[in-house]
This record gives C-alpha cells, sequence and structure tokens, in this order.
C-alpha cells in the first residue's frame, strides 16, 4: 500500500512539474509579445515565476510545494492579477497549477498522516501485555468476587479460567527452564 501510495505521489508530482513547465514557456513566450503592453506585462510575471525558476521541480516536496505555494499566493498580490488578466491562457495555467499542488498536497497530508498512525500503533508484545496485565489485574479479581457472590453461575468458569492459567504458568516454566538449561 505503502509503494501504491508513493507511485501515485510520484505522478501526482509529475503533473506538477509539467503544469510548472507549461507555466513557465507561456509567460516566457509572452515576453516577445509585438504589443508592447502585453510583453511588459508578460516581463514582470515571468520575473517573479523565474524568481522560483525550473529548479523547484527538482527538490524534494518538503521543499518544491511550499515554494510552489508561495508562487501561487504571490502571483494573487497585486500587481500580479492584472499582469494574468492581460495574458491569454494564463490564469488558467496559474489554476491548473494551483488544482496539481493542491491534490498533491491532499494526498501527502493523508499519506504523512497515515504513516504517523502507523507508527503510534501498539505492537503485539505490547498488546499482550497489556492483555495479561488486564486479566491478571481486573479480570481475576472480578471473577473472584462473583465467586463469592454467586457462586451457582461463576463457580465453574473461575475454576476453568484458574486451571487455563495454571496450565499456562507451567508450560512457561518449562520453556524458560529449556532455555537456561540450554544456555
Amino acid at each position: 500500500m505503502r509503494h501504491i501510495i508513493e507511485s501515485e505521489l510520484a505522478d501526482m508530482d509529475a503533473v506538477t512539474d509539467n503544469e510548472v513547465s507549461l507555466l513557465h514557456g507561456l509567460t516566457k513566450g509572452y515576453t516577445c509579445h509585438p504589443d508592447t503592453t502585453r510583453a511588459n506585462a508578460a516581463k514582470m510575471l515571468f520575473n517573479m515565476i523565474d524568481k522560483y525558476g525550473l529548479e523547484v521541480k527538482k527538490k524534494s516536496y518538503r521543499e518544491e510545494y511550499p515554494l510552489l505555494g508561495s508562487m501561487l499566493t504571490e502571483s494573487k498580490t497585486e500587481p500580479y492579477p492584472a499582469y494574468i488578466a492581460q495574458l491569454n491562457g494564463c490564469a488558467e495555467r496559474f489554476n491548473r497549477l494551483e488544482t496539481a499542488v493542491n491534490h498533491f498536497n491532499t494526498k501527502q497530508n493523508a499519506y504523512l498522516s497515515v504513516k504517523d498512525d502507523e507508527r503510534n500503533l501498539a505492537s503485539a508484545t505490547d498488546i499482550k501485555k497489556q492483555l495479561i496485565s488486564f486479566i491478571n489485574e481486573e479480570l481475576i479479581a472480578y471473577l473472584n468476587v462473583m465467586q463469592k457472590v454467586q457462586p451457582d453461575v461463576y463457580g465453574e468458569l473461575v475454576q476453568f479460567v484458574a486451571n487455563r492459567i495454571d496450565e499456562s504458568n507451567k508450560a512457561r516454566r518449562q520453556r524458560r527452564n529449556k532455555v537456561d538449561v540450554n544456555e
């Protein structure tokens, strides 16, 4: 499961990287536009995008996505929305990039949350210790009290549990003695 999610994250990162390249290329192309107003708007927008650079695609996820989030946030601050509006297709490219970043972040957050939950799961040994402790400290005490209160209902059960515990303790002692002898 872990490898599947990591593979999906890699695929989503490839989509994001492609959107970064397309946005970069589109704005760079507009810098050569014959209309100087559009060309100047493109130059200003390209300078902002180029500040993050195409190298952002080569960074680790932990570096890349915060940088892309910063770029997207900056693109929404003045004067960039006016520049984006002057360049056909630019708003759509920013929207696609934002969607790709959001999808990646959502998937990565879910993956990291599950990964953290897995780390916090108790091991089988820990669960066994808790169960034995509960049986010895809570259940046995409860059964002993209930046997005294209602011997006809709990008598056989308490005897059965006592026999199973005794058998288990004997088997444990025998295993321990075998280990001691072999050493």
